[in-house]
Order: structure tokens, then sequence, then C-alpha cells
């Protein structure tokens, strides 16, 4: 009776025990099965994280490279603009400067360059200021230039008959038989206005007496004035030359011709006798 109760006991003890063993084996079980899933997940962090960094790095060579490029270009770009620059200043200097003027003396500063004010840019005739002091009224009288016969008469309002042209014209002036080489003389005072030559007339002189009077003196060789000079009544302004084409028949002589304001007027009327 007392043995049959201690194999009660023992199965008991047993079973408790095996019950134990297996709570404890499925316990461990489990506490694996989390430990797994922990490093489970740790892994795929790890993971994930390795792939973040992976990709922050891949982003910051791609900076770096961008980088890299852009001062490149940057450089590039600054050294062509230099280049074509310089380029630029020389073709510049080369097209707007004169080789012979490139040095520094030769090129005249801008400041130094002036301008004539524009009171200044009309300035009073030298030759109308001289004239302006000599006065000659329609009885001024003027001293023959030479001594002769006249060949053709002053006419304006007629016609007369001019021998080498063989044909009949006004005459604006009068012409004087005179020889070759005879002095002419002005006759009056007055101001040098102009010295030219002419087709018809040759050489000629023309003298301003004041008061819109001027004389005209024709045919001439050996002029002896200059524009501007300020002659006497006894000043030889010149000789007697060989008549141009226009009087070769009328022979040596002394064209005059008298004007008022641009305007002929006759010159024996202020001839003296």
């Amino acid at each position: 009776m007392s043995s049959y109760n201690y194999d009660g006991r023992d199965r008991k003890t047993m079973g408790i025990i095996l019950t134990a063993f297996a709570a404890l084996v499925c316990i461990s079980a489990i506490a694996l099965g989390v430990v797994a899933l922990k490093n489970s997940s740790n892994d795929k962090r790890n993971q994930a994280r390795d792939v973040v960094d992976l990709n922050h790095v891949k982003k910051e060579k791609l900076k770096e490279q961008e980088t890299t490029i852009f001062q490149k270009s940057e450089e590039q770009m600054s050294t062509k603009t230099q280049e074509y620059t310089t380029e630029n200043k020389k073709e510049l200097r080369e097209t707007t400067i004169p080789r012979e003027t490139t040095q520094a003396e030769t090129v005249k500063p801008v400041e130094e360059v002036t301008t004539v004010p524009e009171e200044t840019t009309h300035e009073v005739n030298p030759v109308a200021a001289k004239v302006s002091n000599y006065k000659f009224s329609q009885n001024g009288k003027i001293a023959w230039p030479v001594k002769g016969d006249i060949l053709l008469d002053y006419s304006m309002d007629n016609t007369i008959y001019f021998p080498t042209l063989d044909s009949y014209k006004c005459n604006p002036a009068i012409v004087i038989r005179s020889e070759n080489g005879a002095k002419v003389q002005a006759g009056v005072e007055g101001v040098v206005e102009e010295v030219s030559t002419g087709d018809e007339v040759g050489n000629y002189v023309v003298l301003a007496v004041g008061d819109g009077y001027e004389l005209t003196y024709g045919q001439l060789k050996d002029i002896a004035v200059n524009v501007g000079d300020e002659i006497k009544k006894d000043t030889t302004i010149g000789s007697v030359a060989d008549p141009t084409r226009y009087y070769q028949n009328e022979g040596y002589n002394l064209y005059f011709e008298v004007t008022k304001d641009g305007k002929p007027v006759d010159p024996l009327e202020y001839l003296q006798d």
C-alpha cells in the first residue's frame, strides 16, 4: 500500500518536470524567435541605413563633380572672355589709331583740342575793314591809269562792235590804247581787293576805293601789288601785257572798268580830263 503511493507521486512529479521542461523549451524557442526577428529587423535597418549612406555618398560625389565641372566652365569662359577682350582691344587699337601715331607723344590728348567759339567763327574781312576807312563819291575823280585813245567805249544801253570778235555786244568798261610794257598807275587811293586772271581780260587787279566803288584793271603783267595792300594814287600796279585773244585786233590796251555796288558805271564820268 505504501509502495503504490510512492509510484503515484513519482509519476506526478515526473509529469510536472516534463511539463516544466516543455514550457522551458517553448519559452526558449519563443525567445530565440524574438531574437531572430530582432536581428532580422536590425539587419534590415542596417541595410536601409547603408542604402541611405550610399545614396548620400553618390549625391555628394555628383555634387562635387558638378562643382568641378562648373568651376572648369567658369575658368574656360573667363579665359575666353579675357582672350576675346584682349583681341578686341588689339583690333580696336589697330583700327582706330594709325601705326605711326601709337606713341603717346604723337597722340594729341582730347582735352587739348579746342573749339573756336561760335562768335569768333565769323571774322571781319580785313580788306573790308580797311576799305571802310576810304570815301569815294559820285563826284570823285580818278587819274588816267595810262595815256592813250579809247578803242572801245563803255556801252551798257546799246551794243558796240568788237573787231576781234567780229560781233556786237555791250561793253561794261573802256579799252584804252597803250604800248607793251607801259606802266599802269592806280590813279586813286584804295585797297587791293583781288588779284587774279580771266580768259577775256587776262591778269587783272580789283581796287576798292570806298562807298561801294571798285576799279578793275585788266590785260596786265608784272603785277606789283597784293591783296590787302593800301595804295596811293601814283602807285604802279603793273604794266600792259600782250592782248588776250579777245582783243588781238585792238592791239596793246588796258581794260578799265568801274562798278558801283557791283553794277558797271561809265568810267569816263570819273576820269580826270
